[in-house]
């Protein structure tokens, strides 16, 4: 049985590769067609794609050591305390029974707009 490479940089290096033709490939077609939904569907597809190989590159960074700026948990929001200290970091998810007042900046005595 052949041997896998286990370094996860040389994986994501590979496939940043491959996404990276794959976009110049799309923007090629692009230029092909006049349709505009190809167009916008091509160029949309460019951009996720383009949105993985940064997610890529990231990783990289991370993984390497390069990024030393400090990060926040996914999810976790840093609000000041009402006793003036530095913020504490908790937990932060939408609540989706305000609906639309959270968007507005209601409370929820008032009636939805019509």
């Amino acid at each position: 049985m052949a041997r896998t490479n286990a370094d996860p940089i040389h994986h994501t290096q590979k496939m940043k590769g491959e996404l990276n033709t794959l976009i110049d490939h799309l923007r090629e077609d692009v230029t092909k067609i006049d349709d505009p939904q190809f167009k916008a569907l091509f160029e949309t597809s460019a951009e996720v794609l383009g949105g993985l190989v940064k997610a890529f590159t990231h990783y990289e960074r991370r993984r390497l050591g390069g990024d030393s700026s400090p990060r926040q948990a996914r999810g976790s929001v840093r609000r000041p305390s009402r006793s003036g200290r530095s913020g504490s970091t908790r937990s932060w998810r939408p609540s989706y029974r305000l609906g639309w007042q959270r968007h507005v900046g209601l409370g929820s005595r008032h009636p939805p707009p019509r």
